[in-house]
């Protein structure tokens, strides 16, 4: 999983708690309409209508906000994101060169426009904003990675791949682009031939046929990796590589059937690793799409167990989690927490998950269980406080959100969230006065 889309998925969850906390208690249509007001109820009423997905009217209310400060970046931040929500991608990419342009210190803005250069597919244009990303935060060399091997800069990319390694492990993503592109420079280097004449030359040597699948999984070539196959079958009949058709053509039929040549491609010492998460990723999706045994998935789950560089558990967790299963994306996550205890953002995507399904009894338990690991973790007290909230333990949740401002660091998007929740609380609590100078706060936070 790249950079890219595990932020998406922390700025989705913080959207998510900044929205909610809006709808609590606070109706913007009786504020008293000062001339301040206006702009902040034009604002506000923009981030409710993006909330339910009324991008159009969210643009309107946006526009109007630019119309009144110019210079305010906030403004064309939350226009880029409403424009690509709408996929008006050159809009998108305009309203957030703009918000860079006037404050290029905020990590999210340049995010906002790699997501439009990725979506679109601008991978030359994507590179240099990754490269700006990476002095945010060093979890961006994924993404430079998979930069360089679409735009087949393949040395940069070893390159890159070999100063992470230098610094820790490799995700899962990486270490598959580390084969793949150690593969593209050998295979250029040893075998200037096409395919069809590599087959011819190593009829029988499964090594050879090993390297030419590795690079067409890696080009998603989906035909040719069936007629390598197949020759494979044809040349080397004992092979495990040729379960691979055997359990494609059975998932064509059922769950069921694919079973055994799952087992077969996944316990094999024969097959490379990046072949059985294919196979595997093929299973996972006739599971989501057929509802199908999660039982059996589990057990697939856990032959990638020795892996432990590698948490296959929070892989599958983050695709339920954006298919909107929620009850299956915790059973995963909580799967991955036991496998990595160390990994609080699979500790966070948890919580989360618990909170989208309305446990918030559940949230709170993990958020208790965890500040033990994680006793300085802003994030966990937020969700902590979140949770009382919702459980109504209106003084708690105030204890909470405040010590979650004592931890917070320099996580503004936190910040703004925490106030938010702390003036719900306050509202809750009939302190009218708290609550507006919280939301205030919040808002002077989004505005600089």
């Amino acid at each position: 999983m790249t950079n890219r889309i595990k932020n998406n998925l922390v700025r989705a969850s913080l959207a998510l708690f900044f929205i909610s906390s809006l709808g609590y208690g606070q109706d913007i249509s009786e504020a008293k309409p000062t001339a301040n007001q206006q702009l902040e109820e034009a604002f506000f009423s923009a981030i409710k209508e993006k909330a339910v997905e009324n991008n159009d009217k969210a643009v309107t209310y946006l526009l109007k906000c630019v119309a009144e400060q110019p210079n305010n970046p906030v403004f064309y931040n939350e226009l880029g994101k409403n424009y690509f929500a709408l996929k008006k991608y050159t809009d998108a990419e305009q309203a957030y060169q703009k918000a860079v342009s006037l404050d290029p210190a905020q990590k999210w803005y340049w995010h906002g426009l790699y997501d439009v250069y990725y979506q679109t597919k601008q991978h030359d244009k994507a590179l240099p904003i990754v490269v700006k990303l990476i002095t945010f935060d060093s979890d961006y060399e994924d993404d430079l990675v998979s930069l360089y091997m679409h735009t087949k800069q393949f040395d940069k990319a070893l390159f890159t791949i070999e100063q992470m390694e230098k610094k820790g492990r490799l995700s899962m993503v990486v270490q598959r682009y580390k084969f793949q592109v150690e593969t593209e420079l050998a295979y250029s280097k040893k075998n200037n031939v096409n395919l069809s004449k590599s087959l011819e030359q190593y009829p029988n040597d499964i090594a050879a046929y090993e390297v030419l699948l590795v690079d067409l999984i890696k080009k998603n070539d989906n035909a040719k990796i069936t007629e390598v196959l197949k020759k494979l079958q044809t040349n080397i009949p004992n092979s495990d590589w040729n379960q691979v058709l055997v359990f494609e053509n059975a998932l064509a039929k059922s769950l069921d059937e694919a079973q055994k040549p799952l087992f077969q491609i996944l316990n094999s010492t024969e097959i490379h690793e990046l072949m059985k998460h294919r196979v595997f990723n093929k299973y996972l999706i006739q599971v989501h799409k057929t509802d199908g045994d999660t039982a059996v998935l589990d057990l697939a789950v856990a032959t990638f167990d020795q892996q432990k560089n590698v948490n296959v558990s929070k892989e599958v967790g983050l695709f339920f989690y954006n298919k909107q299963k929620f009850d299956l994306a915790a059973h995963y996550f909580v799967k991955a927490a036991n496998f990595d205890r160390n990994d609080i953002q699979v500790v966070q995507l948890l919580i989360q998950t618990y909170l989208d399904q309305g446990r918030s009894d559940d949230a709170l338990k993990m958020s208790n269980k965890y500040l033990e690991f994680f006793p300085s973790d802003a994030r966990l007290y937020f969700f902590k406080g979140t949770a009382l909230h919702l459980l109504t333990q209106y003084k708690k949740a105030l204890e909470a959100l405040e010590t979650a401002l004592d931890y917070l660091g320099d996580d503004v998007s936190l910040e703004a969230n925490i106030y938010i929740q702390l003036g719900e609380v306050y509202n809750k609590l009939g302190d009218q006065k708290k609550k507006d100078v919280y939301f205030s706060k919040a808002n002077q936070l989004l505005k600089n």
